[in-house]
């Protein structure tokens, strides 16, 4: 049985009673010493104020520096000392350079030590604040040189006691009432500010435990309950959130399970392909042989065929790997060069005739990919483009390639001019084995094969809409994202 707590009221207002307790002792304490020291401060003045008065009225008896009456001013100064001022002694020292030399005393403590120099004021060596007080004060005169000695009197005082207001019972007092009245009032701004709050909070936790997610406690009372309330409704809102996450993830599973479905299938029939794939580009690399003799414009066609028998190749291989993937060989690469050479192959294609494609690219732009790759999904999307133009009955059908350079990215625009894609189906066409085309005419693989390869180069595949700058219209328009390469060193900066 876990252990029965302390209320959080009664802590609080146990905490808060000493708090305030300590600080009424404190500030008392604080006002006593700050009374303490003005008291001695007053002590000081006073006699500076008496210790000028009497040294201007012993000047009045010198004649020189050295010339005085001695018998005057002996009777000045008994008469000046004063025990209702607390002055105990004043003496009269010559001081000059070499030391100082005793005239006259009075009082009851007699001779003291002389001052050790002429400066007027407060002796701190010789005094002890509270219980003795030794002033210096110079005595003027006139005539003399600066080198000869000078009067200086020297006073010794017992100055007025610091009699602490005995009121301490008194301060209790007013300590204890000062906290009850803290008390009360800490009680109802506790129970307002923080107790009610913890209250809605529990009752709204319960709640939750038992299925309801409908009921957000209020957001009011101090800026602290303010943000937990606010955060407490975010993680109720969250709950939702969390389970649309996990139908989007077991979406993401079903399409993964069908990708994999296509590495099955590719690895069905690979060895069907393969195999007279490999002959034909033997053949191929038999006629390339230079000692074969065969016309340039001939050779030419050639190449082009081992190229593309090439990348058939490794279309059959990613596919056969899709479930695992090989290693990419990233290599930098022109993205306007590269595009134009994927350009003119499609262009050759008989599912592109009549169609015109155009690339816009405001400067030469390298990036670090795998070209095959590459090209294959630029191909994807051109033929994809083409395709989709064709339906369009308008003349002529243009397909607009535009590259655009960031400082850490190029994105590339293909747009088309046919009957676009509907915005609700803008994520679903990269599903595998989903088409929008008739039965017969497509397979529902290249998009999502697609966004594949462009995801394991770093970048990303999106349909989008059409962008007015990129020419596009109703058609549909297709964002190739990839992650710029460090500039090479006859890379063109991107114009403003």
């Amino acid at each position: 049985m876990p252990k029965r707590a302390q209320s959080l009221r009664i802590e609080l207002l146990v905490t808060l009673a000493l708090l305030v307790g300590l600080a009424v002792m404190s500030l008392s304490l604080v006002s006593q010493a700050l009374a303490k020291h003005r008291h001695d401060q007053r002590e000081v003045e006073r006699l500076d104020i008496y210790a000028r008065t009497v040294a201007s009225l012993v000047g009045n008896h010198f004649h020189g520096p050295e010339e005085y009456d001695r018998a005057i001013i002996s009777d000045l100064l008994q008469q000046s000392v004063s025990t209702q001022l607390g002055i105990r002694s004043i003496n009269l020292f010559l001081v000059g350079a070499h030391g100082a030399t005793h005239i006259v005393s009075a009082g009851a403590e007699g001779p003291t030590k002389p001052p050790q120099s002429r400066q007027h004021g407060l002796d701190a060596e010789a005094s002890t604040l509270g219980q003795r007080l030794v002033f210096n004060a110079h005595v003027p005169t006139f005539g003399g040189s600066p080198q000869a000695r000078r009067p200086v009197l020297r006073i010794t005082a017992a100055p007025e006691r610091w009699v602490q207001s005995a009121v301490i019972l008194q301060m209790l007092g007013l300590s204890l009432s000062i906290i009850f009245l803290m008390l009360v009032a800490g009680n109802f701004l506790l129970d307002g500010n923080i107790l009610r709050p913890m209250r809605q909070l529990r009752e709204a936790t319960r709640r939750v435990a038992h299925g309801d997610l409908q009921s957000p406690i209020p957001e009011d009372g101090p800026s602290e309950f303010q943000n937990l309330a606010h955060d407490f409704n975010a993680m109720i809102t969250s709950l939702d959130t969390e389970r649309q996450a996990n139908a989007r993830q077991a979406e993401a599973l079903r399409r993964s399970e069908q990708l994999a479905a296509v590495g099955r299938l590719a690895a069905g029939v690979a060895h069907e392909v393969g195999n007279p794939l490999a002959a034909v580009h033997g053949y191929v690399e038999f006629l390339l042989d230079p000692r074969e003799g065969v016309a340039r414009q001939h050779r030419e066609i050639l190449q082009t065929m081992s190229e593309q028998t090439e990348r058939i190749q490794d279309i059959v291989a990613q596919l056969l790997d899709y479930s695992r993937p090989r290693a990419f060989e990233p290599e930098p690469c022109n993205v306007r060069e590269e595009v134009l050479k994927t350009v003119e192959l499609v262009s050759m294609d008989r599912r592109a005739a009549g169609i015109e494609f155009a690339v816009e690219s405001g400067s030469d732009v390298c990036i670090e990919v795998d070209v095959g790759v590459f090209q294959q999904v630029v191909m994807n999307l051109l033929i994809n483009a083409a395709l989709a133009s064709r339906e369009s009955v308008a003349s002529p059908r243009p397909v607009r390639v535009r590259i655009d350079p960031a400082a850490d990215k190029v994105q590339i625009l293909i747009t088309d001019h046919g009957p676009g894609v509907p915005e609700e189906l803008r994520d679903r066409i990269f599903e595998p084995f989903y088409t929008t085309r008739p039965v017969g005419q497509g397979s529902g693989l290249g998009l999502a094969v697609s966004r594949g390869l462009a995801e394991r180069l770093h970048g990303d595949l999106r349909c989008v809409a059409p962008d007015p700058e990129a020419g596009g219209g109703s058609g549909a328009c297709f964002k190739l994202v990839l992650p710029r390469a460090q500039r090479a060193s006859g890379e063109t900066p991107p114009s403003a």
